[in-house]
């Protein structure tokens, strides 16, 4: 994907997805309530917002060195992709 670019390799893409966990599992609930209002008048859609900013948080702030996304169009996407990823594998895992 044309805007995305690894430079530390499988470690990278593994230390910053499981930032990416985390930064999902103690900031998210906070976003999530803090946007209520915004979630409710977009029947939901400002969700995608929130993990585009969470995607964002991790690359850009934490993971810059090793990982990086130019564009909004190429943050979309990767956000796409990493959403679908954990469709799939919550869909996998769910008995």
């Amino acid at each position: 994907m044309s805007g995305f670019e690894i430079k530390g390799g499988l470690k990278a893409l593994l230390i910053g997805g499981l930032l990416l966990g985390a930064t999902n599992f103690f900031i998210k609930p906070a976003l999530k309530l803090i946007t209520f209002p915004l979630r409710i008048i977009t029947l939901g859609i400002f969700n995608f917002v929130i993990n585009m900013f969470l995607v964002w948080a991790v690359i850009d702030v934490i993971m810059w060195q090793y990982i990086e996304i130019t564009g909004l169009a190429s943050l979309f996407w990767t956000t796409v992709v990493i959403w679908c990823s954990g469709l799939i594998f919550s869909t996998l895992t769910k008995k």
